[in-house]
């Protein structure tokens, strides 16, 4: 019986995606670029013994310090945070495994508690105990799996049994924890035999994780179009599930489409990547990603419903609430997101809403908790980071806003670039300055009629020569010092201007941009009652280029 469920798999070397599609509808993806060492265990050095963040920070050959926390120590019983407590110092070996990858600047995050997965249990050192998939939902096969567990856990190490163990035999239970312990000896034997940062054991990548991790028998299709990933793929599945091997497929160079268009995917994942989701009805989200948190907010938009409005506010919030969960997996957003939902008068429709979101995250694999609805209709949800969101994997901060978001107006730009000024004219008496800036900024800087800039020299007793660059963005300003003033020149140059060039200011215009000049234009073609001349291209001739702009006149055809 068919589930649904495909795993669509492309490659682009560095770069593995991994999409999960559930009836004909993109339920989640993955991206890796390059191995990113989650569950890499390394002979690790300290390298420097940090107080005030009670961490440490390790030395695993990488050129970033990995950082170990006080409470991620094996040694660490207290919960004081002081170091002093432990029997560690720099230049010790440690062995460590990679919990959270390296993000951005910073270093991947450490831990002295390994953790191996198998095909049916994740075997913990140090550890007591075992636990069971809070997935499996059958008491009594809890308390089985639970019992074997405990059959089988070898002294001081503890075991979690996975979702994958429901139904499988005791035998195959123990061939997975004998394996398990042999590869943690392995490990072991090879961190005693060294004293210098080396990697030790490194787990699968994205592919080989989802395969040994996701791929079951309710998965009807795995399909890959590399032909070397789905070699590998057959193999290691292969030495897992023999019987789920024939599921794997392999989508050929033959075919005519990229294998995520084929399936719709890239579409969808270039959808994600924009702040407003559509919703189905008319209403809409908006997703907002900042260094603390994640906004999402609901709106109604276009949506008026059909009856009553407490109605129209509950089909919105129902359709937002799966929105919400499918954008937090395909975007990969971890830490704290807060939704504001529409507000809802009636109780049973918070309930309903409430009931919903917690239903739909449960499908997600990655932990994720939800703080009840506030009256205000916010409810907070935390989700575990996996690394880099889809937004900061795929994109990177704009070289213009800095990653702010927003630009300084041009006339805020030109204020400033008075103050500048201001400033340099009261350090350097009697000397001259060149500015150059943004033609929209240098606009506001000289002023409709030139009003400002002259106004603005009487004041600092000093000339000014303004020269412009597209290229700058609006909060850009280069100033120089000059020891001369400038000296008008003369000029027969010839250019033409039509409606697309940049004028300024765009409705009743009195400048255009020449090379790095603003052109101050004709009485014949400005303001308003000139500007339709403007829809068919005239051919203008400098006439002389001055401190602030160029003037010109019109030639007649």
């Amino acid at each position: 019986m068919s589930n649904g469920i495909i795993f669509v798999v492309n490659s682009e070397a560095p770069e593995v995606r991994v999409a999960e599609i559930r009836n004909n509808r993109l339920f989640d993806i993955d991206i890796e670029r390059g191995n990113q060492g989650l569950g890499s265990i390394y002979r690790g050095v300290i390298s420097n013994v940090v107080p005030g963040m009670e961490a440490f920070f390790i030395d695993i050959g990488h050129s970033k310090k990995g950082l170990l926390h006080f409470k991620d120590c094996i040694e660490s019983k207290e919960e004081s945070g002081d170091l002093r407590l432990l029997n560690l110092r720099v230049g010790q070996s440690l062995l460590v495994q990679v919990s959270k990858p390296a993000v951005a600047k910073k270093g991947p995050r450490l831990t002295q508690r390994l953790s191996l997965p198998g095909r049916y249990l994740v075997l913990i050192s140090p550890w007591d105990a075992v636990g069971v998939s809070r997935r499996i939902e059958s008491e009594v096969e809890r308390t089985r799996l639970k019992n074997l567990g405990e059959t089988f856990r070898p002294l001081d190490y503890g075991l979690i049994v996975r979702t994958e163990a429901e139904g499988v035999t005791e035998e195959l239970i123990r061939k997975d924890v004998e394996e398990l312990l042999s590869q943690i000896e392995v490990i072991q034997q090879r961190f005693h035999a060294g004293l210098t940062p080396e990697l030790l054991h490194q787990d699968l990548g994205l592919l080989g994780r989802v395969m040994r991790d996701r791929f079951n028998e309710d998965v009807d299709q795995v399909v890959i179009d590399s032909k070397q990933q789905y070699d590998f793929c057959r193999t290691l599945v292969a030495s897992l599930s023999p019987h789920l091997v024939d599921r794997i497929q392999y989508y050929g160079n033959e075919k005519r489409k990229p294998l995520f268009d084929f399936f719709g995917v890239e579409h969808v994942l270039t959808q994600s990547q924009q702040k407003a989701v559509s919703l189905p009805h008319g209403g809409s989200i908006v997703i907002e990603e900042t260094e603390a948190l994640t906004a999402i907010d609901v709106n109604t938009g276009k949506f008026v419903g059909r009856t009553r409005l407490a109605d129209t506010v509950l089909q919105t919030n129902l359709e937002a609430v799966e929105e919400v969960a499918l954008h937090l997996r395909l975007r990969g957003i971890g830490g704290i997101i807060v939704v504001d939902f529409i507000d809802m008068e009636r109780t049973r429709d918070r309930i309903r809403v409430m009931d919903a979101l917690e239903a739909a995250l449960k499908l997600d694999h990655v932990k994720t908790h939800i703080v009840q609805l506030s009256p205000s209709g916010l409810v907070e949800i935390t989700r575990q980071r996996e690394g880099l969101s889809l937004r900061q994997l795929m994109n990177s901060p704009c070289p213009k806003c800095h990653g702010e978001g927003v630009l300084k107006t041009p006339e805020t730009a030109a204020i400033q670039a008075r103050r500048q000024l201001r400033q340099l004219a009261l350090e350097h008496p009697g000397r001259f300055f060149k500015v150059r800036l943004n033609p929209a900024t240098a606009f506001h800087f000289v002023g409709s009629s030139a009003q400002q800039i002259m106004q603005f020299e009487d004041a600092i007793k000093t000339q000014i020569t303004v020269r412009v660059d597209s290229q700058m963005n609006f909060e850009s300003t280069q100033i120089e010092i000059l020891n001369s003033a400038w000296e008008p020149e003369r000029s027969l140059a010839r250019f033409t201007l039509g409606m697309h060039d940049q004028l300024f200011p765009p409705i009743a215009p009195e400048f255009a941009v020449w090379n790095d000049l603003l052109v101050l234009l004709p009485v014949e073609i400005s303001g308003d009652e000139q500007q339709s001349q403007l829809q068919q291209v005239v051919v203008l001739e400098i006439r002389s280029i001055e401190r602030w702009y160029a003037t010109s006149a019109l030639l007649r055809p």
